[in-house]
């Protein structure tokens, strides 16, 4: 984990993609547009296996930007990776801040086993309270330029799969119990969604979230569903609970293979549609709700949008060179 301000962030971020190549290792920085626009000039002429990946100042669900670093070291093997992670900035949401600290625990789990680096990168004019909680997700904190182990790091539960529990939803929520009717819920989210003012575009794709995470809890649990959805004037939020257990915490966070039958996909798509999700589980059962900005023209694309080699990122896109330019 790494604080720094902007005096000292450019010289950091050089230095870690240049440790990294000299090391041989493919570098993938996930990082704001303008903080990538300042370092890119400084990478022109490396010879090395660096890619950028673009967070847009609107932020990006932070499954996809686990997604994005999974399916890089799935493209590179045995070779060592370094990930350079910027997803907390000032003016971020807090609930974006705190799923992506949460997704952050995550992200040893997701790579166990390679030979890969990473470092979580935050501003320091980040709130105090969200700095002491991303501290204590970190088991090395990089303080005047050198790596220190992290008495404070943490490896209870909550920092990863119970992270920050979700308020209960509002009493003025739309309700839907379900069962087998699918065509009640996509009608249900498409009528309620349509009323919140949410572009046609965007209807589609909050039906088709909606619909994967009622499909979940129709074929794995021999329950009903509840269905609640509403709108804060910027979003609509929909959120679907049931009886089930979400077994694998990192369960939407690798594309699955085309040629896998079977029903994993499921999460994926849900991650790729929204805005923000955000999944919790436990004895009692599972939630997951997701978020759809309503003024949003450059938010989550369907699978296939955006530039060549982008599709599924969402607000992610992605710039690749042996010698950036």
């Amino acid at each position: 984990m790494l604080v720094c301000d902007s005096r000292d962030r450019n010289g950091f971020y050089l230095r870690y993609v240049e440790l990294g190549i000299a090391a041989g290792a493919a570098v993938l920085v996930l990082a704001s547009c303008s903080h990538l626009d300042d370092l890119r000039p400084l990478l022109t002429g490396i010879d090395g296996d660096v890619r950028l990946t673009r967070l847009t100042s609107e932020g990006a669900d932070p499954g996809r930007v686990l997604a994005a670093i999974r399916m890089f070291a799935r493209e590179h093997g045995d070779r060592p990776t370094r990930y350079l992670q910027e997803v907390g900035w000032p003016g971020r949401p807090r609930e974006e801040l705190l799923e992506a600290l949460r997704y952050e625990g995550l992200t040893c789990r997701a790579l166990a086993g390679s030979a890969a680096d990473v470092l979580c990168a935050y501003d320091d004019q980040l709130d105090a309270g969200v700095l002491a909680l991303a501290e204590q997700a970190h088991p090395v904190v990089v303080r005047d330029g050198y790596r220190h182990k992290n008495a404070r790091f943490s490896r209870a539960p909550e920092l990863m799969d119970g992270f920050a529990p979700l308020s209960p939803a509002p009493g003025d929520a739309s309700m839907l119990t379900f069962r087998r009717n699918q065509s009640e819920v996509r009608e249900f989210t498409a009528t309620r969604a349509r009323r919140a003012g949410l572009s046609p575009d965007r209807v589609v794709d909050l039906v088709i979230a909606v619909a994967e995470l009622a499909g979940n809890t129709m074929l794995h649990t021999e329950s009903t569903g509840q269905l609640a959805i509403w709108s804060t004037g910027d979003e609509i939020i929909c959120e679907v609970s049931d009886s089930g257990h979400i077994a694998d915490a990192l369960a939407g966070t690798i594309r699955p293979d085309p040629a896998e039958s079977g029903s994993r996909r499921g999460l994926w798509l849900v991650h790729q549609v929204s805005d923000l999700v955000q999944a919790r589980t436990g004895s009692a059962g599972s939630t997951v709700r997701v978020h759809f900005r309503l003024d949003s023209g450059i938010a989550a694309h369907r699978l296939g949008g955006g530039p060549a080699g982008s599709a599924g990122l969402g607000p992610i896109t992605r710039e690749r060179g042996t010698a950036l330019t």
